[in-house]
């Protein structure tokens, strides 16, 4: 690798030796062979979990060399770099799974040895404190480096402290290779406090970058992928800490302490490295004897505790002897059981300490334990604690929801409740330090588990009168599945709900809610990733403060809230991130989809749809029923015996509306609903006959339109499109929407017209559009009266005209578009900018009359620059001694602006008789800045 020049050090001579080291943990995998076989083909070899890390060499100029194997003495920094503040290295890196076998890697630097140094105010002190380093994703490949040093700092995501934490995480299938750069540094805000003192012994460091490999599920035998799901493995620091990133990694804890041995002066240790949201898992309480678990200040997430089965303990850990929890924060954790605590069910000696408690919490006594001698406990630390040497200290977050139900628990063998060390020997006296406790007086409702529903409720038994609680997706298929059974045929049942924190649905195999008077209080929460509506049927049903965020609905009914409703109320609901809405053909009379609703029957539906969202609705081959027919695409349709919908859909994100055919693509643009983006996607296809689109219908205002080609799609329409709202003038208001067409074609070569007619619109977008006339009309806007910026980019005229452009109010750019025997005409208008185009045409004795032109205008301002204009001629006989040609004809009295446009003319051209580049028959002027001819400046 290219040295890094040596930099004159400010602060002293400090040297760093940075020599790499190299570890690399393979495991194997378990083979069963036989003797023989019974078949010549059958071919039996063992799976293999191989790594290789490479380093890039460089030539001088930063470029990409070739690749070399790192080995254990390989010197990829430079050794006798003077390190200072700012000083920076790089190193770029391939890991390649080389093995047969998916494989998760860690990769990190860590500190291989090092020496103690003295800094100018005497005091000791490590490089290791100040050097700091972080990996970088897919950096430039096989390409070249970092331009510069700002550019390396530039890309550092996260400052890591050396032998800290990994920096990269992931997984490799066989033959897979992932790029990355390590860029290593001392921050400029270091000072003197890393200066050493002259005269005493100069610090070093020898790193290592260390890349850690285990196995993965992946490969499958003749059952599934998850016969090798136990050989999940911890990677290890220095001091032998087991170390966690993930869900998967948390989870192999209980196996590690199950199967490493430990015991008094051999504790076994773990180490949280990040974030972790353990949402889908049901977590099994570890148990922490002469074992530590330090949260390094991280959280985690959405623990659905279940208890340990020997004395019915819930909580992160079910038991805490001699050790302890440190620097942890615990957030929306659910935790049932006997002895039932969000840290843990039972401390003994053990501590928790600097360990914090946020989000929505509900800790739960639901059975006896099997030992009445270790009683019952509950309490928001620990269920039980017991020794007078426990420590419990944190805060409970402001914010903090801890729902705490004791209902049927007695107190046994001499037990103390309190709050937060839950029952405990009367003899005992934890310490607790616990801060900013929220009051739950309030907020804490009187609740007991049902046996019914498996929910947490405040009712009484043999009736469903009260509240459940909601705190996951498993409590939210217990609702459903629950209350699917039950009967709730009148308004005096309603089953009031609760939703307690935010909802991951994703792998969740969901089954829409069919109900009838039913209360959801979202608080303001989300559920996201619904493989299905929230509700397939919802009758009398109230929705409260509820967002929902990634829905994927597909039946006859399909809607993201709902497939239908019957007396629903949505109040305060909001739709957001991206969502599809598919109709699936059943065979059934009452179809109908929706953003919303699929089918909406007397409802009041208040819902927003966020700014950001996107919703995707494909309808198929739907048709109107005898028992549905259209309303919107938010509300979908609605009964035809019932009265018509209310409330109010604010859609201010996008609709996505899937068309085949002409009748729809007709349909979805007149009812494109207002004040939002309506974008129709074409399939393949033709799309024929005459389509005259009325944007808005009965005064209403209009949404804004894209006609798009769905991907990978070339549709073309076959006849005249006219756009506009000629009966839509109410009073002295014209409405108008901008309309948007990309990557359609409009091939028109048959027609004595014009392709696409635009006729009052706010806007004309054309994007990636080809044009094909019929040697005269493409486009025309003879009473566009747009007042909004209007453009045409990318496009593809051919032998077709950009016709009576005119009534722009902030001007047309035409940018980046091919005219091909094409032209664009400006009778009248504000201006006209034709910039980085290409015409190209040819004189023929039939297109001769009185002028040939590409562009002309009567009384509009036009600038023409950077364009290219070729002609070629045909032309015979007399024509060829009478003709007058124009490429650009102002025939107005406004003058022109002409810049960097160059003419080619072929020879047959030249020698018409009176052929003009430029021509002005009123008063008009043409001013060009380097307009040539064949080269030759004008």
């Amino acid at each position: 690798m290219k040295s890094v020049k040596t930099m004159k050090r400010a602060l002293g001579t400090s040297i760093l030796a940075m020599v790499l080291c190299v570890a690399m943990l393979a495991g194997t995998t378990m083979a069963w062979f036989t003797d023989s076989v019974a078949s010549a083909n059958n071919i039996i070899k063992s799976g293999n979990l191989d790594i290789e890390l490479e380093y890039a060499v460089l030539n001088d100029d930063g470029s990409f060399k070739e690749w070399k194997d790192v080995k254990d003495s390989t010197e990829i920094f430079d050794k006798n770099a003077q390190w200072e503040p700012g000083h920076t290295e790089v190193a770029y890196l391939k890991v390649s799974n080389v093995g047969s076998l998916a494989l998760k890697y860690n990769l990190g630097m860590n500190i291989a040895s090092e020496t103690e140094g003295t800094n100018v105010y005497d005091e000791k002190f490590y490089l290791s404190d100040f050097i700091k380093y972080d990996a970088i994703d897919d950096v430039n490949g096989e390409t070249s480096a970092y331009a510069n040093r700002e550019a390396a700092r530039d890309a550092v995501v996260e400052d890591i402290l050396l032998d800290t934490a990994f920096a990269q995480s992931g997984s490799l299938k066989a033959g897979e290779v992932k790029y990355l750069a390590i860029v290593v540094y001392m921050p400029t805000t270091v000072d003197n406090e890393a200066n050493f003192k002259t005269g005493t012994k100069i610090p070093t460091i020898n790193l290592g970058i260390n890349v850690v490999a285990t196995q993965v599920e992946n490969e499958s035998d003749a059952f599934d992928n998850t016969y090798d799901k136990d050989a999940h493995k911890l990677s290890q620091d220095k001091n032998g800490a087991y170390l966690i990133y993930d869900a998967k990694d948390l989870m192999a804890v209980k196996n590690i302490l199950a199967t490493v041995q430990h015991g008094e002066g051999n504790a076994i240790s773990f180490e949280l490295m990040a974030d972790v949201d353990m949402t889908g898992y049901v977590w099994s309480p570890i148990d922490l004897h002469w074992a530590s678990f330090d949260g390094n200040g991280h959280t985690i997430s959405n623990l659905n505790c279940a208890d340990d089965n020997w004395a019915y303990r819930s909580g992160f850990a079910a038991y805490v002897g001699a050790g302890e929890i440190t620097n942890l924060t615990l957030k929306n954790v659910v935790a049932k059981g006997g002895q039932v605590g969000i840290f843990a069910g039972h401390t003994e000696s053990g501590d928790i300490i600097n360990c914090n408690i946020a989000g929505t919490n509900a800790l739960v006594w639901t059975k006896e334990t099997g030992d009445q001698n270790i009683g019952n406990g509950v309490g928001i630390y620990a269920g039980i604690t017991v020794e007078t040497s426990s420590e419990y200290s944190g805060t409970i977050f402001e914010d903090t929801v801890i729902v705490v139900s004791t209902d049927g628990m007695t107190n046994s063998h001499n037990w103390v409740l309190t709050d937060y060390a839950g029952a405990h020997f009367n003899y005992s006296n934890p310490t607790v330090n616990v801060t900013d406790l929220r009051p739950t007086g309030s907020t804490t409702p009187d609740v007991k588990l049902d046996p019914n529903s498996g929910l947490i409720w405040n009712g009484q038994s043999g009736n469903h009168k009260g509240v459940y609680y909601v705190f996951n997706a498993a409590d939210l298929q217990k609702a459903v599945t629950w209350f699917a059974g039950q009967s709730h045929s009148n308004e005096a049942n309603t089953v009031k709900i609760e939703l307690m924190n935010d909802i991951d649905m994703t792998g969740v195999d969901w089954a829409p809610w069919s109900v009838m008077f039913l209360t959801l209080n979202g608080n303001n929460h989300t559920i996201s990733n619904l493989s299905n509506s929230l509700f397939g049927y919802a009758g009398a049903v109230n929705v409260n403060d509820l967002t929902l965020e990634n829905v994927t609905s597909k039946s006859n009914q399909a809607g993201t809230f709902a497939s239908s409703t019957e007396g629903a109320k949505f109040n305060n609901c909001v739709l957001k991130g991206t969502n599809t809405v598919t109709y699936v053909d059943a065979g059934k009379n009452e179809n109908g989809i929706g953003a919303i609703s699929g089918v909406t029957i007397t409802s009041t539906l208040n819902v927003t749809i966020d700014e950001n969202a996107v919703v995707i609705i494909d309808k198929g081959n739907i048709v109107d029923t005898e028992k549905t027919t259209f309303e919107s695409n938010l509300y979908g349709y609605k009964h035809t015996t019932y009265a018509t919908n209310s409330g109010t859909i604010v859609n201010n994100g996008t609709l996505k509306i899937m068309v085949s055919t002409t009748a729809g693509l007709i349909n979805e643009i007149k009812n494109a609903p207002t004040g939002s983006v309506t974008e129709i996607i074409l399939a393949d296809g033709t799309y024929e006959g005459n389509i005259d689109i009325t944007l808005a219908a009965m005064g209403k205002q209009a949404g804004d339109v894209v006609i798009k080609a769905a991907e990978g799609a070339e549709p073309v329409i076959a006849g005249t499109v006219t756009l506009g709202y000629r009966e839509q003038t109410v009073g002295a208001t014209m409405y108008k929407a901008n309309v948007t067409f990309d990557g359609i074609t409009f091939d028109h070569a048959n027609a004595a017209t014009h392709s696409l007619d635009v006729q009052d619109v706010k806007s004309l977008t054309l994007k990636n559009c080809t044009i094909i006339g019929d040697g005269e009309y493409g486009i025309t806007s003879a009473r566009g009266n747009a007042t909004g910026a209007s453009k045409i980019v990318d496009c593809t005229f051919i032998n077709a005209g950009a016709q009576l452009l005119g009534n722009f109010a902030t001007g047309l750019v035409i940018d980046d578009c091919t005219f091909n025997n094409s032209r664009v005409n400006v009778p009248a208008g504000t201006s006209v900018t034709i910039q980085n185009c290409e015409f190209t045409g040819t004189l023929t004795d039939a297109n001769v009359n009185d002028s040939f032109y590409f562009v002309r205008s009567n009384s509009t301002p036009i600038t023409v620059k950077d364009c290219t204009m070729s002609v070629d001629s045909t032309v015979t006989g007399v024509a060829a001694s009478q003709a007058k040609w124009y490429l650009m004809a102002n025939r107005g009295t406004t003058n022109w602006t002409v810049e960097n446009v160059a003419v080619t003319l072929t020879p047959a051209a030249l020698a018409q008789t009176e052929l003009d580049v430029t021509a002005c028959t009123s008063t008009g002027v043409i001013n060009t800045t380097n307009l040539t001819v064949n080269g030759v400046v004008q």
